[in-house]
Protein backbone atom coordinates (compact mmCIF):
# COMPACT_ATOMS: atom_id res chain seq x y z
CA UNK A 1 0.00 0.00 0.00
CA UNK A 2 2.64 2.48 0.92
CA UNK A 3 4.65 2.28 -2.06
CA UNK A 4 1.85 3.98 -4.12
CA UNK A 5 2.27 7.19 -1.73
CA UNK A 6 4.04 8.59 -4.27
CA UNK A 7 3.94 7.19 -7.96
CA UNK A 8 7.34 8.72 -8.65
CA UNK A 9 10.41 10.23 -8.17
CA UNK A 10 9.22 13.58 -8.98
CA UNK A 11 6.37 13.72 -7.06
CA UNK A 12 9.30 13.88 -4.46
CA UNK A 13 9.86 17.31 -5.45
CA UNK A 14 6.25 18.44 -6.02
CA UNK A 15 5.86 17.66 -2.53
CA UNK A 16 8.27 19.58 -1.10
CA UNK A 17 7.59 22.87 -3.25
CA UNK A 18 5.05 24.12 -0.74
CA UNK A 19 4.66 23.94 2.82
CA UNK A 20 1.45 24.85 3.19
CA UNK A 21 -1.46 22.00 3.16
CA UNK A 22 -4.85 23.61 1.23
CA UNK A 23 -6.71 21.07 3.66
CA UNK A 24 -4.65 21.68 7.46
CA UNK A 25 -2.36 23.70 9.31
CA UNK A 26 -1.46 21.42 12.27
CA UNK A 27 2.17 22.22 12.48
CA UNK A 28 2.22 22.15 16.00
CA UNK A 29 4.77 19.74 15.92
CA UNK A 30 5.63 19.66 19.18
CA UNK A 31 2.45 19.26 20.73
CA UNK A 32 2.51 22.08 22.55
CA UNK A 33 -0.91 24.21 23.32
CA UNK A 34 -1.23 27.12 20.85
CA UNK A 35 -0.91 30.22 22.61
CA UNK A 36 -3.86 32.17 23.87
CA UNK A 37 -2.62 35.59 23.12
CA UNK A 38 -4.06 37.51 20.04
CA UNK A 39 -2.27 39.66 17.35
CA UNK A 40 -2.56 42.98 18.68
CA UNK A 41 -3.25 45.83 16.49
CA UNK A 42 0.51 46.82 15.69
CA UNK A 43 1.35 43.12 14.51
CA UNK A 44 -1.79 42.93 12.24
CA UNK A 45 -1.03 46.29 10.68
CA UNK A 46 3.03 46.00 10.42
CA UNK A 47 2.59 44.05 6.74
CA UNK A 48 0.21 46.91 5.49
CA UNK A 49 3.43 49.63 5.09
CA UNK A 50 6.69 47.37 5.82
CA UNK A 51 9.27 47.17 3.76
CA UNK A 52 10.48 43.39 3.03
CA UNK A 53 13.94 44.06 5.63
CA UNK A 54 10.56 44.48 8.51
CA UNK A 55 9.08 41.82 7.02
CA UNK A 56 11.33 39.82 7.18
CA UNK A 57 12.38 40.51 10.38
CA UNK A 58 9.16 39.94 11.88
CA UNK A 59 8.86 36.88 10.54
CA UNK A 60 12.09 35.73 12.11
CA UNK A 61 10.64 37.17 15.54
CA UNK A 62 7.42 35.08 15.28
CA UNK A 63 9.78 32.24 14.54
CA UNK A 64 12.18 32.50 17.13
CA UNK A 65 9.28 33.41 19.32
CA UNK A 66 7.53 30.14 18.64
CA UNK A 67 4.37 31.83 17.19
CA UNK A 68 1.96 29.42 15.95
CA UNK A 69 0.68 29.28 12.19
CA UNK A 70 -2.85 30.13 13.97
CA UNK A 71 -1.25 33.46 15.41
CA UNK A 72 0.32 34.47 12.27
CA UNK A 73 -2.97 33.49 9.98
CA UNK A 74 -4.93 35.94 12.34
CA UNK A 75 -2.14 38.71 12.68
CA UNK A 76 -2.38 38.83 9.04
CA UNK A 77 -6.43 38.54 8.93
CA UNK A 78 -6.68 35.33 7.39
CA UNK A 79 -9.66 33.51 8.27
CA UNK A 80 -8.51 29.86 10.05
CA UNK A 81 -11.11 28.58 7.73
CA UNK A 82 -9.89 29.10 4.70
CA UNK A 83 -8.73 26.19 2.69
CA UNK A 84 -7.56 25.19 -1.04
CA UNK A 85 -7.59 28.12 -3.60
CA UNK A 86 -9.49 30.50 -1.22
CA UNK A 87 -6.32 30.13 1.19
CA UNK A 88 -4.09 30.52 -2.16
CA UNK A 89 -5.93 33.61 -3.31
CA UNK A 90 -5.71 35.45 -0.57
CA UNK A 91 -3.30 38.35 -0.72
CA UNK A 92 -1.30 37.81 2.54
CA UNK A 93 -0.94 34.02 1.85
CA UNK A 94 2.78 34.44 0.56
CA UNK A 95 3.36 35.34 3.67
CA UNK A 96 1.91 33.17 5.90
CA UNK A 97 3.62 30.94 3.08
CA UNK A 98 7.32 32.47 4.23
CA UNK A 99 7.09 32.27 7.86
CA UNK A 100 5.95 27.84 7.66
CA UNK A 101 8.64 27.44 5.66
CA UNK A 102 11.27 29.36 8.11
CA UNK A 103 9.45 27.12 10.78
CA UNK A 104 10.13 24.03 9.07
CA UNK A 105 13.97 24.96 8.11
CA UNK A 106 14.47 25.63 11.96
CA UNK A 107 13.08 22.10 13.09
CA UNK A 108 14.94 20.29 10.05
CA UNK A 109 18.55 22.55 11.20
CA UNK A 110 17.70 21.40 14.86
CA UNK A 111 16.89 17.43 13.85
CA UNK A 112 20.20 17.82 11.84
CA UNK A 113 22.12 19.19 14.53
CA UNK A 114 21.23 15.97 16.59
CA UNK A 115 21.71 13.25 14.08
CA UNK A 116 17.90 12.60 14.79
CA UNK A 117 16.83 9.29 12.91
CA UNK A 118 14.64 9.49 10.30
CA UNK A 119 12.49 6.80 11.79
CA UNK A 120 12.18 8.86 15.11
CA UNK A 121 11.21 12.43 13.13
CA UNK A 122 8.78 10.02 10.73
CA UNK A 123 6.85 9.01 14.68
CA UNK A 124 7.39 12.65 15.53
CA UNK A 125 5.51 14.12 12.62
CA UNK A 126 2.65 11.96 13.68
CA UNK A 127 2.93 10.52 10.15
CA UNK A 128 2.75 6.90 11.37
CA UNK A 129 -0.80 7.36 12.28
CA UNK A 130 -1.98 8.44 8.96
CA UNK A 131 -3.64 6.60 6.03
CA UNK A 132 -2.33 5.99 2.48
CA UNK A 133 -4.21 9.72 1.35
CA UNK A 134 -3.24 11.31 4.16
CA UNK A 135 0.08 11.24 4.13
CA UNK A 136 0.37 12.35 0.33
CA UNK A 137 -1.32 15.61 1.36
CA UNK A 138 0.25 16.20 5.01
CA UNK A 139 2.67 18.87 5.58
CA UNK A 140 4.46 16.07 7.78
CA UNK A 141 5.48 14.30 4.86
CA UNK A 142 7.10 17.39 3.02
CA UNK A 143 9.09 18.36 6.52
CA UNK A 144 10.33 14.65 6.53
CA UNK A 145 11.28 14.66 3.15
CA UNK A 146 13.38 17.51 3.63
CA UNK A 147 14.80 16.62 6.38
CA UNK A 148 15.89 12.87 4.96
CA UNK A 149 17.53 14.61 2.22
CA UNK A 150 19.62 17.07 4.12
CA UNK A 151 20.36 13.69 6.13
CA UNK A 152 21.27 12.05 3.71
CA UNK A 153 23.22 14.06 1.91
CA UNK A 154 25.31 14.80 4.95
CA UNK A 155 25.93 11.13 4.66
CA UNK A 156 26.73 10.35 1.58
CA UNK A 157 28.93 13.23 1.07
CA UNK A 158 30.68 13.11 4.23
CA UNK A 159 31.02 8.68 4.17
CA UNK A 160 30.19 8.69 7.65
CA UNK A 161 31.28 4.88 8.30
CA UNK A 162 29.74 5.19 11.67
CA UNK A 163 26.13 5.65 10.34
CA UNK A 164 24.07 3.18 11.64
CA UNK A 165 20.76 1.65 9.32
CA UNK A 166 17.70 1.80 10.83
CA UNK A 167 14.43 -0.15 11.05
CA UNK A 168 12.04 1.68 8.75
CA UNK A 169 8.45 1.37 8.52
CA UNK A 170 7.31 0.04 5.62
CA UNK A 171 5.49 3.37 4.56
CA UNK A 172 8.91 5.00 5.36
CA UNK A 173 10.73 3.41 3.29
CA UNK A 174 8.06 3.87 0.34
CA UNK A 175 9.34 7.69 0.52
CA UNK A 176 13.00 6.84 1.59
CA UNK A 177 13.65 4.76 -1.65
CA UNK A 178 12.53 7.57 -3.92
CA UNK A 179 14.37 9.85 -2.26
CA UNK A 180 17.68 7.61 -2.95
CA UNK A 181 16.22 7.67 -6.57
CA UNK A 182 15.99 10.81 -7.38
CA UNK A 183 19.59 11.62 -5.55
CA UNK A 184 21.20 8.46 -7.65
CA UNK A 185 22.66 6.63 -4.70
CA UNK A 186 23.90 3.30 -6.13
CA UNK A 187 22.51 0.43 -5.25
CA UNK A 188 25.48 -1.04 -2.61
CA UNK A 189 24.56 2.25 -0.74
CA UNK A 190 21.39 1.98 -0.29
CA UNK A 191 21.67 -1.78 0.74
CA UNK A 192 23.57 -0.70 3.59
CA UNK A 193 20.95 2.51 4.41
CA UNK A 194 18.73 -0.17 4.48
CA UNK A 195 20.31 -2.25 6.63
CA UNK A 196 18.38 -5.77 7.63
CA UNK A 197 15.40 -4.10 5.76
CA UNK A 198 17.19 -5.46 2.34
CA UNK A 199 18.22 -9.01 3.17
CA UNK A 200 16.76 -11.66 1.83
CA UNK A 201 13.46 -12.92 3.81
CA UNK A 202 12.82 -9.50 5.12
CA UNK A 203 9.56 -8.37 3.92
CA UNK A 204 10.53 -4.78 3.57
CA UNK A 205 12.87 -6.49 1.10
CA UNK A 206 10.72 -5.55 -1.49
CA UNK A 207 11.30 -1.31 -1.39
CA UNK A 208 14.98 -2.15 -2.34
CA UNK A 209 13.35 -3.51 -5.30
CA UNK A 210 11.03 -0.95 -6.00
CA UNK A 211 14.54 1.39 -5.44
CA UNK A 212 15.84 -0.69 -8.40
CA UNK A 213 13.23 -0.23 -10.62
CA UNK A 214 13.27 3.66 -10.13
CA UNK A 215 16.94 3.54 -10.97
CA UNK A 216 16.09 1.64 -13.95
CA UNK A 217 13.65 4.06 -14.92
CA UNK A 218 15.36 7.00 -14.40
CA UNK A 219 18.27 5.91 -16.53
CA UNK A 220 16.14 4.94 -19.14
CA UNK A 221 14.57 8.72 -19.28
CA UNK A 222 17.67 9.75 -19.12
CA UNK A 223 18.91 8.00 -22.27
CA UNK A 224 15.64 8.90 -24.24
CA UNK A 225 16.37 12.64 -23.57
CA UNK A 226 19.72 12.26 -24.52
CA UNK A 227 18.80 10.72 -27.91
CA UNK A 228 16.42 13.15 -28.61
CA UNK A 229 19.00 16.06 -27.71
Amino acid sequence: MAAAILANSDSLSVAAESKVSTNSFSLNIDNNSRMLKSPDTEERNIFEFADDVVKMATLKLWVNTGKTDDFVKEALGIEKQLTGAALKNHPKFKILDEFLEMLDAKKVAAWLNKDTPTAEVWVTLGLDKLTKEQLKESDGLRTYIRYATKLDDEIWNHRRASFEPEISSAAELAVKVQIWAKADRPSWYVFEMMGKNAMPGNPNREYYKIFQKLVAKRQHAKKLRLRQS
